[in-house]
């Protein structure tokens, strides 16, 4: 037989069979033959190949070290307003002990996990998320700086005797929820938390209201004790219960109790003093987890209370709109008007910056009150309304 008849047969074949082979749109797969079978029985077996948890402490060990040195190796291209948490993640570990991850007991194989394992799993998410922030934050930083000039000349700046009713008026009908972001350990920033509370229902007098925030635990058990302590800890918190309490705003918790009422493990910085640690929960991979358990949270009360106004007190970084992990983010924006209460003070002889708007147009540091007509303005800033209040003088005894 020659090659070209050869060559013929063989096309007209595969022509005959290609309608029963390809009949449902896929080859039809035949089974294995006996060489093939015979092949796959003498490979060497690894049993638990996959799925055992020393490999699976190994592979987390191996991510935490990968993902360490791309961070070490990523390249800064702005001078940013980063938290200073950041460096600490850089680092092989911190003081651990023995108990679960909080929200992380969800996982359903991290209970089985060693304390080591836990912590690489817990490092190597956090140096994912710095380097997805750093270069998030500096893309945000260009658009910022490109829109400079729409910023400056279509800020709403209007000087008011009262900026906090000023704010409540811009919350229409159609706003669930309103998320109030402030900087911590600033305490004359509580006293303007109330005057918010008291204009928001001076405007929707009949409407209900629940106020929940990070700085109560979740269950109605854990309240009363933590009211108790937080009014001998920090007073002006508890000022700010008893306002809402005053007002019929009902008060639920955000923070899971063991986040609360546990002392989290702690991170040392490099190149700082031994003595300077770093709370894990404040890093972006526990804001990430912690906005995700709250979000869970909020979604139960509105069960709950669905017609009601839900303020979400908690800090700045959780519901800022220009973070991708945001709890504000978690909620449609049409529905959903974010406000920041930040310190007015000077650091180094200039007014302080509180937010990446503030480090890439420096003339908006000193405007007491902020807000844009334009939504996407107000999307890029991460609020829709800001306000820096001064700390109030001292006042002379009499």
């Amino acid at each position: 037989m020659t090659p070209l008849l050869t060559r013929t047969l063989c096309t007209l074949t595969i022509c005959l069979a290609a309608p029963a082979l390809f009949a449902q749109g896929k080859p039809v797969r035949k089974a294995p033959s006996v060489l093939t079978k015979a092949a796959k029985a003498a490979r060497p077996k690894v049993p638990n190949r996959t799925f055992s948890f020393p490999n699976l402490e190994k592979l987390l060990i191996q991510r935490e070290l990968r993902t360490r040195q791309v961070l070490e190796k990523l390249p800064l291209s702005q001078s940013l307003l980063l938290p200073d948490e950041m460096p600490a993640l850089a680092v092989n570990g911190w003081p651990w002990k023995r108990d679960p991850l909080g929200p992380y007991v969800e996982l359903p194989f991290f209970k089985r996990l060693s304390p080591e394992a836990q912590r690489n799993y817990f490092l190597a998410a956090n140096n994912r998320a710095i380097a997805t922030l750093w270069k998030q934050r500096s893309a945000l930083f260009e658009a910022l700086k490109a829109r400079e000039n729409d910023f400056l000349t279509q800020k709403v700046s209007e000087p008011t005797a009262n900026p906090f009713i000023q704010m409540a008026a811009q919350i229409g009908p159609e706003i669930k929820q309103v998320m109030l972001g402030e900087f911590h350990n600033y305490v004359w920033l509580q006293p303007g938390i109330s005057a918010f509370l008291e204009a928001l229902r001076a405007k929707y007098p009949n409407r209900k209201m629940v106020l929940v925030t990070e700085f109560l635990p979740r269950g109605k058990k854990n309240m009363l004790p933590a009211r108790e302590w937080m009014s001998k800890a920090n007073p002006e918190y508890e000022a700010v219960f008893k306002t809402a309490t005053r007002l019929g705003i009902r008060i639920k918790g955000l923070e899971s109790s063991y986040v609360f009422y546990h002392t989290p493990p702690q991170m040392e910085i490099p190149g700082v003093t031994p003595q300077e640690e770093v709370n894990m929960w404040s890093t972006p991979e526990g804001l990430r987890v912690r906005n995700a358990d709250w979000a869970k949270a909020i979604a139960e009360y509105r069960q709950e209370e669905p017609d009601a106004l839900f303020i979400i007190y908690a800090g700045s970084d959780h519901v800022d709109y220009s973070n991708l992990s945001s709890l504000a983010r978690r909620f449609p924006r049409e529905e959903t008007f974010i406000g920041m209460v930040s310190p007015y003070v000077l650091d180094e002889g200039q007014i302080m910056t509180c937010d990446l708007v503030d480090e890439a147009v420096p003339a908006l540091n000193t405007v007491k009150y902020l807000s844009w007509p334009s939504k996407e303005l107000r999307n890029l800033a991460g609020f829709d309304v800001r306000i820096k209040l001064p700390k109030p003088e001292k006042q002379e005894a009499k």
